[in-house]
């Protein structure tokens, strides 16, 4: 028999309250048809930031300690975890100057476990790189 438990209030040992909920990396939940278990740790985000190449200002941050920016339309975000590998995915979306958009958004070879390094490239540039605003998302796994 499968057990259930409802609750309306998590508090800690103490009874003083809270709602510090710790799960495993091998936690698992069900998915909204109920019939699929996914990993709950690896379906969240491990990072983001809001990057203002042109001040340069790193604000609205998860996971990032700094960022850098390295030559004109190329920045990099320093984590403060690091990532399983390299190549976990990562993406993001930006504006520059009379709200041109952000059309590529491209990792370089610079990124690694404790960075993520991209390009911007805004529209009507001539794929030039170009300073941007950028917001990044990073997903995968931390080490």
């Amino acid at each position: 028999m499968t057990s259930q438990l409802n609750v309306d209030t998590i508090v800690d040992k103490a009874g003083s309250g809270g709602t510090n909920v710790k799960i495993g990396n091998t936690s698992t939940y069900v998915s909204e048809n109920s019939t699929t278990t996914q990993n709950a740790s690896n379906g969240m985000i491990k990072g983001f930031a809001y990057f203002a190449q042109a001040t340069p200002v790193v604000t609205n941050t998860f996971n990032i300690s700094s960022a850098t920016d390295s030559a004109t339309g190329t920045a990099i975000l320093n984590l403060t975890n690091n990532r399983d590998s390299g190549t976990e995915p990562f993406t993001g979306i930006g504006s520059g100057s009379a709200n041109t958009n952000v059309v590529t958004y491209e990792s370089t070879d610079n990124s690694d476990t404790s960075q993520v390094s991209y390009n911007s490239t805004l529209s009507g540039s001539s794929d030039a790189l170009s300073d941007a605003q950028c917001m990044t998302v990073i997903s995968g796994e931390l080490a």
